[in-house]
């Protein structure tokens, strides 16, 4: 029966959105699709209430204010490059902003439309039809937003120097021979189609062919948003068990495959955000172009070559027809290297997980995926796991995404 309805840190909460005013057939339903700890309704208000402190902790709207004063400024657009950025930060924490609210407005709409019907039904001895297909929509309604607002605030998390940018993902076959070459591919492809779904942009850069079948080793590179941050706790040694294809007998084999994951800076201004350089702290020298002739390439000093004297760090480029162009170059190389040198610093602190991997084989694995005699794919370390073994292998993000969902949650809990 209805309770009421509470405001929770400034969020509507009814506690009794499921009731026995529903048939019981729908509320079957809402339990076979949920299968989750807590409510879809609760699910939502924690989900809330986190996006809500970490936009506060950030100063979100404190800052698209600030935003907002740049951009009226009437000598914005002196500086295209300053300009642009501050366009795009404002268009980002705007969304941010309008994506929480449109996500609370429509569960607090959802939440009194439940209470209404709830309301008009708890008088009468039956349960008015019209009533009961408002609640049903509604459930689903706030199911739907459970989702969402989970998935937003894992979006949040992504707040890492690196975590915004792109990957490389690099698969090396371990313990198992051709069935480990054969799963390294597999997982190549699983990660590739994922990765496509979710609308990145993938290219595969390398691969080794195994002796048989399969890779001994493979790269795969993923450009776009936060793919960083969603793939970083993929790192580690994965384990598959199935009846292989490559034994005359048809025994089970098990075999290993690891897969590193680090990040990947996008051409541009976004890769070197963090990175200032002083001009001071440059020795430039240029020098002619070596290689193949014509167009002057040769004649002329236009290959450049930079030193940055407080890291040692060296950077040169001569593919370029100007001496201009070459510099530019050299430039972004050095500041994706020295963007490179401040990360690895950032992630000393993982560096003990990686190392702890070992070797690929036994007891190291992160995640098994089990083709026979059962079909069942578990992450060792968060104990998500899902029956649907076949397609988390073929990338569907319905069924690989929790968990990356799930290797995110606990790795945030860790750090805080």
């Amino acid at each position: 029966m209805f309770r009421g309805i509470q405001r929770v840190n400034g969020i509507l909460v009814v506690k009794t959105l499921y009731k026995p005013v529903l048939n019981i057939s729908f509320v079957n339903a809402v339990a076979r699709r949920s299968f989750c700890a807590q409510p879809p309704d609760l699910q939502v208000v924690d989900s809330l209430n986190k996006i809500k402190k970490r936009l506060d902790s950030q100063g979100v709207a404190a800052r698209i204010e600030e935003l907002k004063l740049e951009l009226n400024r009437e000598d914005l657009w002196d500086d295209p490059k300053k300009a642009g950025a501050t366009a795009r930060e404002h268009a980002s924490l705007q969304e941010q902003f309008q994506l929480f609210t449109s996500i609370k407005d429509r569960y607090e709409a959802a939440i009194e439309l439940t209470a209404l019907a709830e309301e008009e039904n708890k008088d009468g001895d039956t349960a008015d039809p019209e009533n009961v297909q408002i609640l049903e929509e509604c459930a689903v309604e706030i199911e739907e937003l459970a989702s969402e607002a989970q998935r937003f605030a894992l979006e949040l998390l992504l707040d890492g120097p690196a975590d915004k940018m792109g990957c490389l993902m690099e698969f090396t076959a371990g313990a198992g021979g051709t069935e480990s070459c054969e799963f390294s591919m597999m997982l190549l492809n699983m990660y590739k189609n994922f990765a496509d779904a979710r609308g990145y942009s993938t290219a595969i850069l390398d691969t080794v062919p195994g002796q048989e079948a399969g890779i001994r080793s493979g790269v795969l590179k993923i450009t776009g948003d936060n793919v960083y941050g969603w793939m970083r706790t993929e790192t580690g040694v994965h384990r598959l068990v199935r009846i292989s294809p490559y034994d005359t007998q048809n025994r089970r084999q098990t075999a290993f495959a690891s897969v590193a994951v680090t990040p990947l800076g996008s051409d541009g201004e976004e890769s070197n955000m963090d990175i200032e350089i002083d001009q001071t702290d440059l020795v430039i020298e240029t020098y002619r172009s070596s290689g193949p002739g014509g167009q002057h390439a040769n004649t002329t000093a236009s290959a450049v070559r930079i030193l940055h004297t407080p890291t040692g760090l060296k950077a040169s480029s001569q593919s370029q027809r100007s001496q201009h162009q070459n510099k530019a170059a050299a430039l972004m190389v050095l500041k994706s290297r020295l963007m490179e040198m401040k990360i690895r610093e950032k992630r000393q602190e993982k560096m003990a997980f990686i190392e702890s991997l070992g070797d690929t084989g036994w007891g190291n694995q992160i995640r098994s995926y089990v083709l026979n005699p059962y079909q069942m794919v578990k992450d060792h370390r968060t104990n998500h796991e899902t029956p649907q073994a076949e397609k988390v292998l073929a990338g569907e993000p319905k069924f690989l995404s929790p968990f990356l969902e799930a290797s995110l949650l606990q790795s945030d809990s860790e750090q805080t």
